[in-house]
């Protein structure tokens, strides 16, 4: 059958590697990916010759490969006066003759020594995919560059956003509780994070406390202190128009200060009359969009 309900019991063995590595690969991507547990998988020489592999995990074209002690892969020594590249891979392999066993094992591929740094360059890794049904597949999880004796590790795997990581990143954040219209306010988090932050005022014809109107500020990437920081809100009812002004001062990346909170009444369907209110207060802070 071309098509298989994979999450159900069938009274028989009908689940496999490649039913799960597809379902990872959809859901998460179709690559190699560190995931946030353990070390990150961090990669350092702890001498000349070792390189070490940090705990954690990494997804492997929808193969889930789990670090628990740290590894170490040694490296040849380098040329004194030359440079190399060299990668550490990790190698899958699937054996149709023992019954398709699947392994994998941690190898290093060797680089050509060159005069230059520019021309040394990583050996190639044959292009191939789990999901393509290869049966060896190399995966370059780091790479390690030898100028003359001395070798320096990175990582060069990508890292996917947990799932956590993704919903604060479009949640709004309290930045500041409170109700003034003076002052400075403390931040619970650095304004450099943000792109876009909410102040919430009252339009209500008393000074109060509610946040029925939010208005929005954009926050400059490059901010110094004692630049203002400037937002407006319309809000329009069967009754009556009004504008907000917000006006902030920048003090540093967790502070900001009162400058000034104007409700002006552009239209009131009982008078007609336009009116301005000043010094309205600051009845909370938020965090919107993350940078």
């Amino acid at each position: 059958m071309a098509t298989e309900l994979v999450t159900a019991h069938s009274g028989q063995n009908h689940v496999g590697s490649d039913d799960i590595g597809a379902l990872y690969a959809g859901a998460l991507g179709n690559g190699r990916f560190a995931l946030d547990v353990g070390e990150g998988m961090a990669v350092s020489m702890t001498d000349a010759n070792t390189l070490r592999i940090g705990t954690g995990g990494f997804l492997f074209d929808g193969r889930w490969v789990r670090v628990t002690d740290a590894e170490e892969v040694k490296i040849a020594n380098g040329t004194q006066g030359a440079f190399r590249k060299d990668l550490v891979v990790y190698t899958y392999r699937r054996s149709p003759s023992s019954g398709n066993v699947e392994t994998g094992e941690w190898a290093v591929i060797q680089g050509t020594a060159a005069s230059t740094e520019a021309g040394a360059v990583p050996p190639e890794v044959k292009q191939a995919s789990i999901l393509d049904g290869d049966l060896e597949v190399q995966c370059p999880v780091a790479e390690v560059d030898l100028s003359g004796l001395t070798p320096t590790a990175r990582l060069l795997l990508s890292s996917v956003a947990s799932l956590k990581s993704v919903g604060d990143s479009v949640s709004p954040r309290v930045l500041w509780e409170g109700s003034k219209a003076s002052g400075s306010f403390a931040l619970s988090d650095s304004l450099s994070n943000w792109a876009l932050i909410g102040v919430y005022v009252s339009i209500n014809s008393s000074n109060d406390s509610k946040k029925t109107t939010l208005v929005p500020c954009t926050i400059p990437e490059l901010s110094t202190s004692g630049y203002g920081l400037n937002g407006m809100s319309s809000t329009m009812s069967s009754t009556d128009i009004r504008d907000v002004r917000v006006s902030l001062r920048y003090v540093d990346d967790r502070t900001l200060a009162y400058n000034n909170v104007i409700k002006t009444t552009l239209y009131a369907a009982n008078t007609g009359v336009q009116a301005t209110s000043a010094k309205r207060n600051v009845n909370g802070i938020i965090g919107l969009i993350r940078r």
